[in-house]
């Protein structure tokens, strides 16, 4: 009777562990799962992103196009001795002002001075345009 008792204590003691074992490994399952879901959350984009995201692309499409119109006519009423557009075509300049030390708006920066339109020949109509037309747009992202 004796070794009985002992035995079915032992096994209720395996099985006991056994069990929850089990219901530790499911309780980590069920945890990593939540956690997956959570980050898959995280990751996909609010009505309100996708919105704003579509705003964006669609003001920047409109812009993008003009720039073929709009440039080649901003560049008319500029001088050889300006750094930039008119005000009301800043838009279609490059944002990115100065690259050492010297205005890059309409005129180029260092590597196309260099490489494409050095001094006095990147401030022609044609030099402008090109740059221009290479870099739209830029204080719309800036």
């Amino acid at each position: 009777m004796f070794v009985r008792q002992s035995l079915t204590k032992m096994a209720t003691a395996r099985g006991a562990s056994v069990l929850s074992a089990q219901n530790t490994n499911r309780a980590k399952q069920k945890k990593m799962r939540s956690q997956a879901r959570s980050q898959k959350r995280k990751m996909m984009l609010k009505s309100k992103e996708i919105l704003q995201l579509m705003a964006i692309i669609s003001v920047e499409l409109v812009l993008e196009l003009l720039a073929f119109v709009v440039v080649p006519v901003a560049l008319l009423f500029c001088k050889k001795d300006d750094e930039h557009l008119p005000k009301i075509f800043r838009w279609f300049e490059d944002a990115n002002d100065y690259y050492d030390g010297k205005c890059a708006a309409i005129n180029g920066d260092s590597g196309w001075r260099e490489s494409h339109y050095p001094e006095p020949k990147n401030r022609t109509y044609k030099a402008r345009l090109l740059w221009l037309l290479r870099n739209k747009i830029g204080y719309f992202f800036k």
